[in-house]
């Protein structure tokens, strides 16, 4: 009796040690004997077990398609060379046959990425490359005034917009598209919109309108008050018209400053710095 106690002790205690068999079909038990993971996470390059068993060299020698070279972490091969790292040392980024990008190819990895992500002011490239140079800014002085005009430069310039945000960039999706929109409008378009601010295009357009306003608020004075600004209507816009009258106008009023024409614009001449009334 004591013999056969004895002997159904040593194979509990054998079956205790042993990890359990999986229960579960398509299941595969890890090393710990605690913990059990579906059979496709198995040698997958990611870590399902506790105690990583299911990415150990051991168990994947066979079915690791890729073996990172720092840690021997296992990677598939749709993820080689697919511009994002799997492997901590980037190997699987590594050695990747050069294909002409038709995005936008970071400066620091080689990374190629959508146009789309180019200056949407989120860095999608580690150096942060894809969010350089967005817009070229042009400073010109006359007359003691100074103009800043706000233009895309060639990478920003060739962002494909979609479709609905050039029908209504109003959409806070398109908000990304809004500076480049607003170096494409014309001076026809700005007109109209001055005259009719609350036409239902205009309204559509009124953010991108907002941001050409601040680079060129010359384009949105009214045309009566380009021809005479001594209109009570005209007094928020004489600053903007004074930057833009042209020297030789300037030098004629100073001559001659009775004229009819310098008369009308005496209340904008006398914004000028250089202009002094005899």
């Amino acid at each position: 009796m004591n013999m056969e106690l004895l002997v159904l002790g040593l194979i509990i205690s054998f079956v205790a040690g042993q990890p359990p068999e999986s229960t579960e079909p398509n299941t595969w038990p890890c090393s710990d004997g605690a913990n059990s993971i579906n059979i496709d996470f198995l040698c997958d390059g990611r870590n399902d077990c506790p105690d990583l068993s299911d990415e150990d060299e051991s168990n994947c020698g066979n079915t690791c398609e890729f073996a990172c070279h720092s840690d021997k972490k296992c990677a598939f091969s749709y993820q080689l060379c697919d511009g994002f790292p799997d492997c901590s040392d980037w190997s699987d980024e590594s050695e990747c046959p050069e294909t002409a990008c038709d995005g936008f190819t970071c400066v620091d990895s080689g990374r190629c990425i959508s146009h789309r992500d180019v200056c949407d002011r989120y860095s999608d490239c580690s150096d942060s490359s894809d969010e350089k140079d967005c817009f070229k800014v042009t400073t010109t002085t006359t007359h003691a005034s100074t103009t800043t005009t706000v233009q895309p430069t060639t990478s920003m310039a060739s962002i494909k917009i979609p479709r609905k945000c050039k029908k209504n960039p109003s959409k806070s999706k398109c908000r990304l598209f809004w500076e480049i929109l607003a170096t494409k409008l014309t001076k026809r378009f700005i007109r109209k919109c001055v005259k009719k601010p609350k036409s239902k295009k205009c309204k559509k357009w009124r953010p991108v309108l907002e941001i050409k306003q601040l680079a060129s608020p010359y384009d949105f004075v009214p045309p009566k008050c380009k021809k005479n600004p001594g209109l009570s209507k005209c007094q928020s816009f004489l600053v903007h018209i004074s930057k833009q009258l042209p020297t030789k106008f300037i030098a004629k009023c100073h001559a001659k400053p009775n004229k009819p024409k310098c008369r009308k614009f005496r209340v904008v001449l006398n914004l000028v710095p250089t202009f002094v009334e005899n």
